[in-house]
C-alpha cells in the first residue's frame, strides 16, 4: 500500500472514530455528544432534537420528522426575560418549527421547519436513554432548563382532554386555560394537570383561605372551593383558589393522598380537584360533600373528617395522657345503608380504632385499638372487631387514636389536626 493510501486510510479512520465518539445509536435515533453547528451543540444535519440531558450536554436526535437544509435553520436568541417566543413560560421555537440545537448558557435555540404538524404538550419527566425526552413521535420545540420542562410538538393549542399546564396566568395566579378544570397539582414545579371533562358554568370565583369546621366536609388546614365548584387556578403563597361551577351531576368529595398521574399528585379519573392541603399533600377531589351529594341507591364514597381532642387545654381537670379523634357518618339526619369500607388516605399517619370494650382513655394501650397503617384499608375481620359487624348499619361513630403531632397554643395547650377517613357505604 502506498504512503498516500495509508494517509487516506488513517484520515478516514480518524473521522469515523470521532463520529463514533460523538454519536451513540439508539434504535432509529442517535444520542449526540458533541456535534457543533451554528455556534452550539446541534443534532446532525437533517435531524431534530427529541431529548436533552443538560448536565452531560447530550442531545437525542431523530430524522423521523422530515429533513431540512442548513439555510432553513434559524437561531432564536430571544431570552425568556424579553417574553417573546414563549409558550407555557418556556423559550420556544416559532410555531411549525422544532429544535435542532441548544446553547443553554446563552439561551439560544436552533430551529427548523417540520414537514407536518404535531400537537403541543408539556412533558415534565418522560425518560428514555437516560435523559428527559418527548413521548415517541414528537420533537422538542421548547425548553425550561431550571424547571426541567420540555415543550413537545410544533403547533396548535393544548386541546387534549387532559394536559399539563406550566404557565397559563389568569386572575393573578397559575390557572388552567378557559373552560378547563384542575385535576392534578405539582406545587414544587408549579404545574397543573388540566381537563375539559367537567364543563364550565360561569366565570371563576376567587376563594381565600378559610378554616373549615372539624368533622365537616373540609379540614381546618385545607383551602377548598364552595360545594358544587372545582378549581381552575391556584396561588399557593397567597392561599387563593379560582373556582368555577361544575356541570351536573355532582361528584362526591373524597380526600386523595397518593394517586399519581402525568408525574404529579392527581385525583382519580372522573373527578376534579376542589381543595388542597399543601403542607400535608392532600387533595380534595369531587364537588359536593355530605349526605345530599349521595342520595341515590348504590355504593358511594365519602371522606369523614375526624376532629382532634387534646389531653391538655381549657379543661384543667382532664387526666387523659394521649390525644384522640372522633367523627361519625352521617353527621345528621337518617340514612339507610351500611358501611362496607374504611381506608386511611394519609401517607404518614397511622390510625388506631378503639375496640368496643375500651375508651378514648386507652389510647396509650396498643391492645385497646385496631391499627390501620398509612394508606391501608380495614379488613372484614378488623371491621368485625371494631364495629361488631363487617358491614355495620349507618350511622357509624369513630373513636380513633393516632400518632399525629399536635401544635402548641398560646395558652400552653395543644391543638391537633383533623384527620381524613375515606369510607364507602351502600345506600338502600
Amino acid at each position: 500500500m502506498s504512503h498516500f493510501n495509508l494517509k487516506i486510510s488513517a484520515l478516514l479512520f480518524l473521522l469515523f472514530g470521532l463520529f463514533a465518539l460523538n454519536a451513540i445509536d439508539v434504535g432509529a435515533q442517535t444520542i449526540d455528544r458533541g456535534t457543533q453547528r451554528n455556534g452550539m451543540h446541534s443534532c446532525p444535519p437533517g435531524q431534530f432534537v427529541v431529548g436533552v440531558h443538560v448536565d452531560k450536554n447530550w442531545l437525542q436526535c431523530s430524522g423521523e420528522f422530515g429533513s431540512y437544509s442548513p439555510s432553513d435553520e434559524i437561531i432564536d436568541r430571544t431570552t425568556i426575560r424579553r417574553r417573546r417566543n414563549q409558550v407555557q413560560g418556556m423559550h420556544t421555537c416559532p410555531v411549525g418549527m422544532a429544535m435542532t440545537g441548544l446553547h443553554v448558557t446563552e439561551e439560544r435555540l436552533a430551529c427548523a421547519p417540520v414537514s407536518r404538524s404535531f400537537p403541543r404538550f408539556v412533558d415534565i419527566g418522560t425518560q428514555r436513554s437516560g435523559m428527559h425526552i418527548c413521548a415517541e413521535g414528537s420533537p422538542v420545540s421548547g425548553i425550561h432548563v431550571n424547571r426541567n420542562l420540555l415543550l413537545c410538538g410544533t403547533s396548535g393549542g393544548f386541546n387534549a382532554a387532559e394536559f399539563v399546564d406550566a404557565g397559563t396566568q389568569s386572575d393573578d395566579m397559575h390557572s388552567c386555560p378557559n373552560g378547563r378544570f384542575v385535576v392534578g397539582v405539582h406545587t414544587d414545579k408549579n404545574l397543573l394537570l388540566c381537563s375539559s371533562d367537567f364543563g364550565n358554568n360561569g366565570d371563576p370565583q376567587i376563594v381565600r383561605f378559610r378554616r373549615g369546621e372539624s368533622g365537616g366536609s373540609q379540614p381546618n388546614s385545607m383551602l377548598a372551593c364552595p360545594e358544587g365548584m372545582a378549581m381552575t387556578g391556584l396561588h399557593v403563597d397567597n392561599k387563593l383558589l379560582a373556582c368555577a361551577r361544575v356541570a351536573p351531576p355532582p361528584i362526591s368529595r373524597v380526600v386523595d393522598a397518593r394517586t399519581q398521574r402525568s408525574g404529579m399528585h392527581a385525583c382519580k379519573q372522573g373527578s376534579p380537584v376542589s381543595g388542597i392541603d399543601v403542607r400535608n399533600n392532600l387533595l380534595l377531589c369531587g364537588t359536593e360533600g355530605g349526605v345530599s351529594a349521595s342520595t341515590a341507591e348504590g355504593t358511594h364514597d365519602f371522606t369523614v373528617w375526624l376532629a382532634g381532642h387534646s389531653p391538655f387545654g381549657a379543661s384543667k381537670g382532664q387526666t387523659k395522657e394521649h390525644p384522640w379523634w372522633t367523627g361519625s357518618y352521617p353527621t345528621g339526619g337518617t340514612l339507610n345503608g351500611n358501611l362496607i369500607r374504611v381506608a386511611n388516605p394519609r401517607n404518614s399517619v397511622w390510625l388506631g380504632f378503639i375496640k368496643s370494650n375500651y375508651g378514648s382513655n386507652d389510647c396509650g394501650k396498643s391492645e385497646a385499638y385496631v391499627l390501620l397503617e398509612p394508606g391501608a384499608t380495614l379488613t372484614e375481620d378488623q371491621m368485625q372487631t371494631i364495629f361488631g359487624s363487617s358491614s355495620p348499619t349507618l350511622p357509624v361513630a369513630f373513636v380513633v387514636c393516632s400518632g399525629a403531632v399536635g401544635k402548641a397554643t398560646p395558652n400552653g395547650g395543644l391543638t391537633f389536626p383533623s384527620l381524613p377517613l375515606n369510607i364507602t357505604y351502600t345506600r338502600r
